[in-house]
């Protein structure tokens, strides 16, 4: 696993250690990590691999999925356009890629937009003190946000109406503002793409935790044996649905293959 950071720890400081620091994102993965930014303070085993934007992209070949933590600040966004096209052919080829950050419908490809599974963005509105995310799927986490910091320029967006996409996130209360969707690079093949569309370093760590540890270990590289449809969110479902060996997903686990890749995955390396 190669964690990118794409936060500027000189703006934002002790919200960005504290996100690293307590593991939100990886929870006890062993990961490498990449900083697009040279200068930090970085928690005790964040010593990055690189920094910048040179070598990064043999590190994501190297990497059996990538989380990007993407904010559109301070240059972070031009490296991000600059590898998008890498990224699009990492995922062709077999990688896993979870991009988490605001503003990204200001700089997604048409071609990265519609593999993450998204139609179409809408506005980015300010989310309240009592906003959260709500999960489509009963095994995951309602994620909010801190008390007292700004939730703002996360656009909700429209998924793709397509089988290979998963809705996964949306705002509570609501019918349609979704900020999370899984996708697939066709209908039957694990889920091996994951946007999520806020601020990581302003939401409720111990909600975001627990969502993340859930999607790597559930989600993302595995399929659902059947879709779960008509969820009443907070309550029972409507209906029920049945799944393989008396859980959630199946028990076939697709294994990480990178053959056709120029820069082999090593055995020993961590994912």
């Amino acid at each position: 696993m190669l964690i990118v950071n794409g936060l500027d720890w000189t703006t934002y400081g002790q919200s960005v250690f504290d996100l690293y620091n307590q593991h939100v994102l990886q929870g006890n993965r062993p990961f490498r990590f990449w900083d697009l930014f040279t200068t930090a303070t970085r928690p005790a085993g964040y010593t990055p691999v690189g920094t910048g934007p040179n070598g990064l992209v043999d590190q994501i070949w190297q990497a059996g999925t990538v989380i990007w933590v993407f904010n559109g600040f301070n240059g972070d966004e031009t490296v991000f356009q600059s590898l998008q096209p890498n990224l699009e052919s990492y995922l062709e080829l077999g990688g896993k890629l979870i991009l988490i950050g605001k503003e990204l419908n200001l700089f997604l490809s048409p071609t990265m937009r519609a593999r993450l599974g998204v139609e179409s963005f809408g506005t980015s509105l300010d989310w309240a003190e009592t906003d959260s995310l709500w999960a489509e799927h009963p095994s995951l986490a309602t994620i909010g946000k801190q008390t007292g910091v700004a939730m703002s320029l996360c656009p909700e967006f429209i998924p793709r109406d397509a089988p290979e996409v998963y809705p996964l996130y949306r705002l509570a209360g609501t019918d349609d503002s979704y900020y999370g969707v899984l996708s697939s690079d066709s209908i039957g093949h694990p889920f091996d793409a994951l946007y999520l569309s806020m601020r990581p370093y302003r939401a409720n760590f111990t909600n975001l935790a627990a969502a993340m540890d859930t999607l790597l270990t559930d989600f993302v590289g595995h399929t659902l044996s059947a879709s779960v449809q008509n969820l009443s969110l907070q309550q029972l479902p409507t209906r029920t649905t049945t799944f393989c060996a008396g859980t959630h997903f199946p028990v076939r686990v697709v294994t990480e293959s990178f053959a056709a890749m120029a820069v082999p995955l090593p055995l020993t390396q961590a994912r």
